[in-house]
């Protein structure tokens, strides 16, 4: 029997993730970001990023995948971060997702006071 992840089989997940597309892609995201967590990097800090993370998660959103747009490089504690905000409920989720985009877009990001908060927030719980 094949268990479905979020409309995505998982076996299908399971083998996107061990693809040589994915860490070719992996691969470009790290140079672009040159090796640092790019959430940190926004915020001042020179902090070593080790996870290529899906802003749209892979299992819901499976076209956007291999979208650059869609990936930033963060560290396991950020990533860690990310996930606990996301649980938080659709009103955290959309407004990290908005600022994950504006720092991967290079736009102004103001945005980041509001990701500190959302971590105070998280950790508080």
């Amino acid at each position: 029997m094949t268990t479905t992840v979020r409309g995505c089989d998982a076996n299908e997940l399971r083998s996107f993730y061990d693809s040589p597309l994915w860490r070719r892609m992996c691969a470009s995201i790290r140079a672009r970001a040159g090796g640092l967590d790019e959430l940190e990097h926004a915020r001042g800090r020179s902090v070593p990023g080790g996870i290529v993370h899906h802003i749209y998660p892979a299992d819901e959103y499976p076209a956007m995948r291999l979208l650059p747009e869609n990936l930033i490089l963060v560290s396991a504690e950020n990533h860690e971060r990310i996930h606990a905000i996301y649980r938080q409920g659709k009103d955290a989720r959309h407004a990290l997702t908005k600022q994950l985009f504006h720092i991967v877009l290079a736009a102004p990001s103001e945005p980041t006071s509001w990701y500190d908060e959302a971590i105070r927030k998280a950790e508080r719980k």
